[in-house]
């Protein structure tokens, strides 16, 4: 199973919630830059090409990956 960061983590959980880049960086602080280099890092860990393939991952293998990280929902 890959092991993703909490920054990861989060911006990962954001995506599948539909949260748009913009909103990401803001609540996290920081630049969009740095929210496409945290998904191409993860989309590298988890074996994907595209971003739009991570809309299919099972939601369970989301939950799992990323676990604990509710509370940094943005909406």
């Amino acid at each position: 199973m890959p092991r993703l960061t909490n920054r990861e983590r989060i911006v990962l959980f954001n995506i599948t919630k539909g949260v748009d880049i913009h909103s990401i960086s803001d609540s996290m602080g920081i630049s969009e830059k740095t929210v496409y280099s945290h998904m191409a890092i993860i989309m590298r860990k988890i074996g994907l090409k595209k971003r739009v393939n991570v809309g299919l991952l099972p939601s369970v293998y989301i939950n799992y990956l990323c676990a604990g990280n509710q509370s940094r929902v943005v909406y």
